[in-house]
C-alpha cells in the first residue's frame, strides 16, 4: 500500500513499477488512492526512503533519489521508514496489520517486517493481524502470540 500511495503521490518509483500496477491491474486504483491521501493527509503517513536489490544486496534509496534504477523494484521498506513507523506503533493505541513491509521470504528484505511486526507484538495498542502472509510473517518471528486478535483472512477482515 505504502509503495501504491508514493505512486499516487507522484513519487516516481520507476517503471518497473508502473509495470507492476499495470500487470496487477491497480492503476484503476490510483485515482482512489489520491482521493484517500487527500481526504486523509494528516493521518496516513508514507514511507521516507525504500530498499531495493543491488547485486544481491539490500541498498537503501530515499524518496528524493527516485525513480528507481531501471528494472528496480521496491523490496522492503528503508531503515528511516522503519524507525518512523516504529514510533507510530509505539504510540498507537489501536494497530490494524494486514500484509508485510518487505519480502521477508528473502532475509535481506525482512528487516522492515522484522522490526514492524516486532514492534506491533511489544506494544500496549490492541492489535489486529490477518491474512496469510501477515500470519506466515508473525509465525516466523514467533509473535503471533502476542498479537490481539488474528484473522487467517486478509482483505475480507478489513
Amino acid at each position: 500500500m505504502g509503495n501504491l500511495f508514493l505512486f499516487a503521490k507522484d513519487f516516481d518509483i520507476g517503471d518497473a513499477y508502473k509495470d507492476f500496477l499495470t500487470e496487477k491491474g491497480y492503476m484503476n486504483v490510483i485515482e482512489k488512492a489520491t482521493d484517500v491521501l487527500n481526504k486523509f493527509k494528516d493521518r496516513i503517513e508514507l514511507p521516507e526512503d525504500l530498499a531495493i536489490a543491488e547485486n544481491g544486496q539490500r541498498l537503501e534509496v530515499s524518496l528524493n533519489e527516485l525513480p528507481l534504477p531501471t528494472g528496480r523494484l521496491p523490496c522492503d521498506i528503508g531503515l528511516k521508514t522503519i524507525a518512523k513507523f516504529s514510533r507510530i506503533i509505539n504510540q498507537a493505541k489501536t494497530i490494524v496489520c494486514n500484509g508485510s513491509p518487505g519480502q521477508y521470504e528473502k532475509e535481506t528484505f525482512a528487516l522492515g517486517t522484522k522490526e514492524l511486526f516486532s514492534a506491533i507484538a511489544e506494544s500496549e495498542a490492541f492489535s489486529v493481524a490477518g491474512g496469510g502472509h501477515t500470519i506466515a510473517g508473525l509465525n516466523k518471528y514467533g509473535l503471533l502470540d502476542k498479537i490481539s486478535f488474528v484473522s487467517t483472512s486478509g482483505k475480507a477482515m478489513l
